[in-house]
């Protein structure tokens, strides 16, 4: 696979930059309408509609969209804008009544870093992910008064006026002691969480741009307020320093933002492998979105086997927390 990007990707990327730092577009030929297609089935593959509609705006005066791209793109970042406020106003309803309760519900991944994007609405998501501490957890669907299923990880799984809540035991994904963590709730601790969330997808069926769009955007908020030495100390704690300068070189060379902690000289080839393999988790993959409507165990084969192809990135990147989740897998299948 080329390690370069090609023509449609630099577009590409920079429509993505354009939408991100609201600067010109600035790119070196006018698009056809194959090209458009084709930016579009990448936006898509992505989950990053809302910002390449965002970049469009940016592009040079009197540059016109074929008629066709214009309602397409419109169409979808209306969709996901629609889509964005709603999840939001959920959200906040279910931590309101949780908090009314005397819980104390923490909100993760999509919910929070969507408030860190230019347009918080235009950054897609699915589902409500909620952290409640252990002697709270068992707690929330009785206030809530919603039936729920356990997923083998220990998280629980429930509706809340038509969206799925995902409800974590543990905040951040990885497998080591709590003592060696950050307190849920610092900035530290919502950075490690975020690049642990996207090392876990990285290292297992994938990770797509939207993933490192939100560490990017993450850095640009809460950045100023931890030190470049107390991260690195964070990430070296938690096993995750090599991931997290990957995942940096990445955000610097591809997104054009520049975090305290930065990649140095690694680089980020091996994670533009992995986001343009697969899409958003690794969904497009080959074979990924077929094997994902057979039954369970074809689906868990079909996990498994992309574990094991990504294994030598997973070891180089993070040795640690693979070689844990092997264990506690092996420990839980016995």
């Amino acid at each position: 696979m080329e390690k370069t990007l090609s023509p449609l990707e630099e577009t590409f990327f920079e429509l993505i930059r354009a939408g991100l730092h609201g600067e010109p577009a600035r790119i070196g030929q006018v698009p056809t309408l194959k090209d458009w297609g084709g930016l579009l089935t990448l936006a898509k593959r992505q989950s990053v509609m809302g910002l390449l509609y965002r970049g469009v705006s940016f592009l040079p005066e009197g540059f016109r969209l074929p008629e066709p791209v214009l309602f397409r793109l419109v169409a979808e970042a209306d969709h996901v804008e629609r889509r964005g406020a709603a999840l939001k106003s959920v959200a906040d309803d279910l931590t309101d009544r949780l908090s009314s309760a005397g819980l104390h519900p923490v909100l993760m991944k999509g919910p929070v870093v969507a408030a860190y994007y230019p347009v918080p609405q235009q950054r897609e998501y699915g589902d409500i992910d909620l952290y409640l501490a252990p002697d709270e957890f068992a707690a929330a669907p009785k206030v809530l008064e919603v039936p729920f299923t356990q997923a083998p990880d220990g998280s629980i799984h429930y509706e809340w006026k038509g969206v799925d809540v995902d409800q974590h035991r543990r905040y951040f994904d990885l497998h080591v002691p709590a003592r060696r963590l950050p307190a849920p709730g610092t900035p530290e601790a919502t950075l490690l969480m975020l690049s642990a969330h996207a090392m876990k997808h990285a290292v297992g069926t994938g990770v797509g741009l939207r993933q490192c769009i939100d560490m990017a955007v993450a850095y640009e908020h809460l950045g100023p307020e931890v030190s470049p030495e107390h991260l690195e100390s964070v990430f070296r704690d938690s096993g995750t320093l090599k991931w997290n300068r990957l995942l940096s070189a990445f955000i610097e060379k591809y997104l054009d933002f520049h975090p305290s902690f930065g990649g140095g000289k690694t680089n980020p080839y091996p994670l533009l492998r992995i986001v343009r393999e697969g899409g958003n988790f690794g969904h497009h993959a080959h074979g990924r979105l077929e094997a994902m409507g057979k039954p369970a165990p074809r689906r868990k084969a079909d996990t498994a086997w992309r574990f094991l192809k990504r294994l030598p990135f997973s070891l180089r990147y993070a040795a640690g927390e693979t070689l844990r989740s092997v264990f506690s897998l092996a420990e839980g299948n016995r």
